[in-house]
């Protein structure tokens, strides 16, 4: 969802209706940060970037209790946790900001913006942006996650009611095909030049640099250098090129990695939650590609999970043991009722009912 945003904001470069370094306030004067700083000069491609300072924050737009403008007022009254400009920091809020900047500058919504310039045009017909008409079509995937025994089981989908410049395309290996096409063509589909290579090429240039270190580091071996474009995720990978970018939502996760200079790209779709079988798989396709010696990599992510579920579990028995037994609170249960305000979270109340707190 979010490199479509990014791809719209490209189209609408090359017909001069916005620019890439317009201040936000340009086209969404509602839109603010906390620190005056980042307020006063900060751009559309900051937004796409994930280089606000702002961090994820995503209670901001998961299961959020308030519409789209909400979140995006919400999020001006949050501290930011970096320095403007100094760090990534994956944040959705900004996506759907850049969304109504998009809608403003080409009068249309988003999703008609979408749908009339890039699922249309490409022959993308079972693509849609909302859960409502995901399910509608009888040939969708139900999301799976394991159960307390382990089996995987069928779970509720996250619903998504209205379109999402953030993340609510719902789409096919089918239709994602020519969406990749497009990206590798430099903006061409067919005779058709949809965007320029110029302003889609940028959609692909680093912007800000992603460290590799530490579970990073493990996740991907053979990797030196990683940053986030606008809408992409950009690494060597075993010294080749690498443009991709990933997706979770309960119960699904995406996958979509380009090789450019090779023409070669691939989407991988699961309905499993959380699962590491789309970078497994993508990293051995690439392999494939490159001639590369074989890797375990199904056997490297088990690691990596069984690694993390140890620790884990280590964590849990570790404060179970610190625990101080036969202590009382430090003030009594109804000291702590009342209400508690945040600027961006809003009210939380917390009332006594009996002896626990509800």
């Amino acid at each position: 969802s979010k490199a479509f945003t990014t791809t719209l904001l490209a189209m609408l470069a090359d017909e001069k209706k916005l620019h890439w370094d317009d201040h936000i306030q340009k086209h969404l004067k509602e839109f603010h940060l906390s620190d005056p700083l980042a307020d006063g000069d900060v751009r559309l491609r900051d937004l796409v970037s994930h280089r606000t300072g702002v961090g994820a924050h995503d209670l901001l737009w998961y299961r959020a209790a308030w519409d789209q403008d909400e979140m995006v007022r919400r999020v001006g009254k949050l501290p930011l946790d970096k320095p403007f400009r100094t760090a990534m920091q994956y944040q959705s809020v900004m996506f759907v900001a850049a969304g109504q900047a998009a809608a403003r500058a080409a009068g249309e919504p988003w999703d008609k913006l979408v749908r009339d310039r890039i699922t249309a045009p490409l022959g993308m017909k079972s693509t849609v942006l909302t859960t409502t008409d995901a399910v509608a079509n009888a040939d969708h995937a139900w999301p799976h996650a394991p159960g307390r025994e382990g089996a995987l089981q069928v779970i509720p989908g996250y619903v998504m009611k209205e379109p999402n410049a953030g993340g609510s395309v719902h789409s096919s290996a089918r239709d994602l095909a020519p969406w990749i096409q497009l990206h590798l063509n430099q903006g061409r589909h067919g005779d058709v030049q949809l965007v320029s290579p110029t302003n889609l090429k940028a959609t692909h240039a680093p912007h800000i640099t992603i460290p590799v270190e530490s579970v990073l580091a493990d996740q991907h071996p053979f990797t030196h250098q990683m940053s986030y474009a606008m809408g992409w995720v950009v690494q060597d990978y075993r010294g080749e090129l690498l443009v991709s970018h990933a997706g979770a939502i309960d119960g699904y996760r995406a996958h979509i990695t380009m090789m450019p200079k090779r023409g070669i790209g691939w989407a991988i779709l699961a309905n499993r939650h959380q699962t590491r079988m789309n970078l497994a798989l993508s990293n051995q396709i690439a392999d494939y590609f490159l001639k590369a010696a074989e890797h375990d990599w199904r056997g490297h992510y088990r690691q990596l999970v069984e690694a993390e579920t140890f620790a884990a579990q280590l964590r849990e028995t570790q404060a179970e043991r610190n625990r101080k037994r036969g202590t009382r609170p430090s003030a009594p249960l109804a000291d702590l009722a009342g209400e508690f305000f945040d600027p961006a979270y809003g009210a939380l109340r917390i009332r006594l009912d009996g002896d626990p707190l509800p």
